[in-house]
């Protein structure tokens, strides 16, 4: 049997850099993708492993980003959607 294990980055991307900065792993996946006028809204969901003190941050910076119109969180599950150009 065969498995394929891929990485991605974007290094432009809020999470990647958020992630980085308080050196965390963000586990996710898309729930849904609406497309308006000049961007897409990307609804997703996943979890935060890292220390407990490392995520409080991430989560408290994550919220005031301009892209991240909604934001929901309970323990290590988070549940967002997300601004992102065309």
């Amino acid at each position: 049997m065969w498995t394929l294990k891929c990485k991605f980055t974007n290094k432009e991307n809020i999470l990647n850099k958020l992630a980085n900065k308080y050196n965390l792993k963000l586990l996710g996946f898309p729930l849904n993708i609406q497309k308006e006028k000049s961007y897409f809204i990307l609804t997703a969901a996943g979890f935060i492993e890292g220390k407990e003190k490392n995520k409080k941050q991430f989560i408290k910076e994550l919220k005031k980003q301009k892209q991240i119109t909604n934001f929901e969180e309970q323990k290590n599950f988070i549940i967002m959607s997300i601004k992102q150009p065309n």
